[in-house]
């Protein structure tokens, strides 16, 4: 029995050791980490490779020089690592596991000075979208009273909107300027507004936030929060920024899977619809240029989106009545201006309406 665990304890060694330093050879790791680990050596293995992934982010930070050496180095340890992810059972998963997964694949996502290694990064968080589910749907059964779990979901959110403030700065900082970095920043910047209204998303639909009144209370703090972030955006004086903000809002809803997906979504943003309004009024300010065409282009596609979702009829002539309005106030705010940019605005609304209409005309003959 000792020998077999010294052999345990020195191939595991071994394969930690491969982790880190042979990482040329990551698909035959791969095989041998879904063969060998046990539970427990996962979680143990789990906590050396992220301790490592974060040191060579920070690496990349500190030696640019270092940069192909690192970025070859990122990829194979993030697939390591997203096997270790599943490799971790809903029912037994430690709370801090999941913490840790979520706050290194942040902290990466921060640290991250290319796109390759951002979206590395990127695909090794969206791995750990359903632990948190499970963490926020395992708080239904165990009956607290949700200290812990506030601190957690109040941890994660105050990491994306120190990124969402962080990435709204430098885009403002390198307006017209870098665009390497800029390109970067808008991908991070859409990247936190994803993980915003996801975790929005999560105790939406979570059993947990019908429980009692503490859990309801926690949820609406939740959605409160990452409301007011997504308002953060969508109010900044950045057309970039803005239409960063809708282009993922309406990436998300059109993404809608099922009822359920699609019920969050009118829910959540119907509590957008004064910013929406307002980057709409914002684009018909004299000077109209080019960018505001194509930003109330993407409000009056988002109206038009939500409205052929929506499925309860009253919600259906809700989103219709606001879409109505808006293209009355584009029509009434332009009607002494006679520029191409105006013209541009107004023949796209008639063309989404008359557009809307047919299928509206179409779905009433079937």
């Amino acid at each position: 029995m000792l020998n077999r665990c010294r052999f345990s304890s020195t191939l595991f060694t071994w394969i930690i050791l491969g982790i880190l330093f042979q990482y040329q050879f990551y698909h035959r790791l791969c095989r041998i980490v879904q063969q060998i680990f046990s539970k427990q050596l996962g979680y143990l293995a789990m906590e050396l490779l992220l301790a490592y992934i974060f040191s060579v982010f920070q690496r990349i930070d500190e030696a640019l020089s270092d940069h192909l050496h690192c970025e070859e180095l990122i990829s194979p340890l993030f697939i390591v690592a997203k096997i270790l992810v599943k490799r971790c059972e809903p029912k037994k998963q430690l709370k801090s596991v999941v913490v840790a997964l979520v706050l290194v694949g942040y902290k990466c996502i921060r640290e991250a000075m290319t796109e390759l290694s951002f979206s590395t990064a990127n695909d090794f968080v969206k791995c750990t979208t359903p632990l948190m589910k499970n963490l926020i749907d395992d708080s239904a059964g165990q009956g607290n009273n949700g200290s812990h779990l506030r601190a957690i979901l109040g941890t994660c959110l105050n990491v994306i909107a120190d990124l969402i403030k962080d990435c709204i700065k430098g885009i403002h900082l390198l307006e017209n300027k870098r665009p390497d970095l800029l390109k970067l920043l808008q991908l991070k910047l859409s990247f936190s507004i994803e993980q915003m209204v996801l975790f929005a998303k999560l105790v939406y639909e979570s059993q947990y936030c019908r429980q009692t009144e503490d859990s309801n209370t926690i949820c609406l703090a939740v959605l409160k929060y990452c409301t007011k972030y997504i308002q953060t955006v969508l109010n900044d004086s950045n057309v970039q920024v803005q239409a960063i903000g809708l282009q993922a809002l309406k990436t998300m809803t059109q993404r809608s899977a099922n009822i359920e997906d699609i019920s969050f979504f009118t829910f959540f943003s119907g509590e957008l619809i004064t910013e929406i309004f307002h980057i709409i009024h914002n684009s018909l300010k004299k000077p109209v240029s080019k960018e505001s065409v194509a930003i109330a282009g993407e409000c009056l596609r988002f109206l038009v989106l939500l409205q052929t979702l929506s499925k309860a009829n009253e919600c259906q002539r809700g989103f219709m009545n606001l879409l109505l309005k808006a293209i009355v106030m584009i029509f009434s705010a332009s009607e002494d201006d006679s520029s191409q940019e105006v013209s541009d605005i107004r023949t796209n609304a008639v063309r989404l309406v008359s557009s809307l209409c047919s299928n509206s005309f179409i779905s009433s003959l079937l």
